[in-house]
């Protein structure tokens, strides 16, 4: 009794915080995450103090996930030591139930950032293990905006991080924009992002480490079965799984070119190291491939591949999930940045090279376009050394404002934005930038 009043009365104050502010920080709890959820307004910021998130909620509703429909960030407080904990559904072991972290519905767009999303898998005791951390809608014609993971840990669930495969997305069409993971650990689940019977446009993976991907024979970090319109994935270690790594349907690829670099793809016990079989603006460069059993790449004869190596990484102690690379690794300084390949935080000489990309990236920068050409769709990446309104407007050569790509108050640090030119005709345009006092253009081509 004592626990209900203390919970709903931190309820009744998140209610009164959304009334204010945009920003409510959360302390741990039993049903507060979903609470607040509920409340907040798009845009808002929930920020969590260090300690466990659950829900006991065991209807059908919640079994779904705590829907989300609008712009919400979730993140640790800035001062956290350690990551928040989120469980899903707390419930006797032996529930007949899995549940799902989220259900993204139409409109979601959803930051998440510092967070351990535990699915329960290992530990079943006390907590209702997970199915999923983002579940897609089932409404057709759904477009969930955007999915953004920021140095988060995503483990131990039954199935997939982000489930797009089901049968019942059969017969409808369900989009997600944008999927963004970066500097995040991944362990402990059957595929990471499967979108087989949905659709993702711009995907986006770096720094990040997945490994443990064996649960019912497969471990793909990505699956698509329609076209994805721009890839990219750079500086990955992946390590241990039953199937290939990336499987990108044949004629179903896209067509706004992909880009893996940087990679350590190792012990893949069963098929390809990397399938994009029907995408001619495919490059595969600086990776590193190790015990693949089956071809490393299934690539169409027009794709790039360079600078690959077949090779030991050397992990000091993958069982154990510590994938820094040992002395004499040839993965060390084999990067197209000079550093080693694979996530940066296995990097035994990373301090250095932090050091100097800082000394690269500590001011303003613009970056060119990729791909470039493009059609119709392209990544543009920006440096901001202070937070501050930035607009990024896209120009014809006689100087009009065909879009405006951003317009918002930035933090310092790398932006990536996606420009879709499908309404726009083919031609020359100029980008640019303008953040604080900094402004600067550059070109790029819309090749239809």
């Amino acid at each position: 009794m004592r626990q209900f009043f203390a919970t709903a009365i931190m309820i009744v104050c998140i209610a009164f915080s959304f009334a204010h502010a945009e920003t409510t920080v959360l302390d741990p709890g039993e049903g507060i995450l979903s609470a607040a959820i509920e409340l907040a307004q798009s845009g808002d910021v929930l920020v969590l103090n260090p300690g466990e998130y659950t829900e006991s909620n065991l209807s059908e509703v919640n079994a779904l996930g705590m829907p989300i429909d609008k712009k919400l960030t979730i993140k640790a407080a800035d001062d956290a030591q350690e990551r928040p904990v989120i469980r899903n559904l707390s419930a006797p072991s032996g529930h007949p139930t899995k549940g799902v972290f989220f259900l993204m519905k139409d409109g979601a767009n959803l930051t998440v950032q510092g967070l351990d999303f535990n699915g329960g898998d290992k530990d079943t005791t006390l907590f209702r293990s997970a199915y999923h951390i983002f579940t897609l809608d089932t409404d057709d014609g759904a477009v969930i905006e955007a999915i953004k993971i920021y140095d988060c840990y995503l483990h131990d669930v039954s199935d997939r991080i982000v489930e797009g495969d089901a049968e019942k997305y059969k017969g409808i069409f369900v989009t997600n924009d944008t999927l963004i993971c970066e500097n995040s650990l991944i362990s402990g689940c059957w595929d990471v992002f499967d979108y087989r019977r949905t659709t993702v446009k711009f995907f986006k993976v770096t720094n990040t480490t997945a490994w443990d991907l064996t649960k019912g024979g497969k471990g793909r970090i990505l699956r698509t079965g329609f076209p994805v319109d721009s890839l990219y994935v750079d500086h990955c270690t992946f390590n241990g799984n039953d199937h290939r790594y990336f499987q990108m349907k044949p004629d179903l690829a896209g067509f706004g070119g992909h880009m893996f670099k940087n990679l350590i793809l190792a012990n893949s016990s069963n098929k390809d190291g990397i399938q994009v079989a029907d995408e001619p603006f495919t490059t595969v460069t600086n990776c590193l491939f190790w015990n693949i059993n089956g071809s490393l790449v299934n690539l169409h004869e027009e794709a790039v591949v360079t600078d690959t190596m077949t090779a030991d990484p050397m992990f000091v102690d993958p069982d154990e999930g510590d994938f820094t690379l040992a002395e004499g690794s040839p993965a060390i300084g084999a990067a197209d940045d000079g550093s080693a390949l694979g996530d940066p935080r296995w990097d035994p000489t990373a301090t250095a090279v932090e050091n100097q990309e800082a000394k690269k990236i500590s001011d303003y920068q613009l970056r060119q376009n990729y791909p470039n050409p493009f059609n119709p769709v392209t990544t543009i990446s920006f440096h901001l050394a202070a937070s501050d309104l930035t607009t990024l407007t896209i120009y014809n050569t006689v100087g009009q404002a065909v879009k405006t790509v951003v317009d918002e108050h930035l933090n310092a640090g790398l932006h990536s934005v996606q420009f879709d030119a499908s309404e726009l005709p083919s031609g020359l345009y100029i980008y640019h930038l303008q953040s604080g006092e900094f402004n600067t253009s550059k070109k790029m081509m819309l090749l239809k």
